[in-house]
């Protein structure tokens, strides 16, 4: 895919996916993605020259209902990855961090199962990144190291006249090295409105 914004970014964005089935309750998915931005024309988003560029890799193991997987990315050193009008892509983008920054490399593991043996529409996730060689693209100075700790629970209502209701809550904690913890929640309560 490539998104190409005149006198400011041009992203170009790929990425594959390949499974397989082992046994009858096992499965096995190997995910691979690269991105690369470079600033183009009049260079309207910084006022100057950039290029950077990321690229990662994720492994997905499940059993029956849970599904564990494991994500690394790597930034090119020059310059932090930029998303001016949307999320970022990246494998080991979490609740709070991209773990994106320049010269970042960044491991995660997550934990996710379904419910529906138990409670049909409860599904819930924990995961956990950690961060090193993440550089201030502008001094070139190393920055302090971080790790993220992210919870999601997550019901989708099964009555026929609450079906397309869904209710979400999300927790997510930032700790940087020899620096003070950021905690955040969040709460949605989704509808999706059938159109047709």
């Amino acid at each position: 895919m490539e998104y190409y914004t005149e006198d400011t970014l041009k992203i170009f964005y790929a990425e594959g996916k390949r499974r397989w089935k082992l046994g009858e309750h096992w499965g096995l998915a190997l995910s691979a993605q690269v991105s690369d931005q470079r600033s183009v024309g009049d260079e309207r988003l910084t006022g100057s020259s950039f290029h950077t560029a990321q690229g990662g890799m994720a492994l997905d193991v499940s059993y029956r209902h849970t599904v564990f997987t494991s994500a690394f990315t790597s930034t090119d050193a020059d310059r932090d990855m930029v998303s001016t009008w949307s999320s970022y892509p990246g494998f080991t983008s979490c609740q709070v961090r991209d773990f994106n920054r320049a010269g970042e490399d960044a491991l995660m593991f997550k934990l996710s199962y379904d419910f529906k043996r138990f409670v049909e529409g409860l599904s819930a996730y924990a995961l956990c990144t950690v961060s090193t060689g993440r550089r201030n693209a502008a001094t070139r100075k190393d920055l302090p190291e971080e790790n993220e700790f992210d919870a999601d629970l997550q019901y989708r209502f099964q009555h026929k006249c609450l079906k397309g209701l869904s209710l979400r809550f999300r927790y997510g904690t930032v700790h940087e090295s020899g620096g003070d913890r950021i905690h955040q929640v969040r709460g949605f309560l989704n509808y999706d409105l059938p159109l047709l």
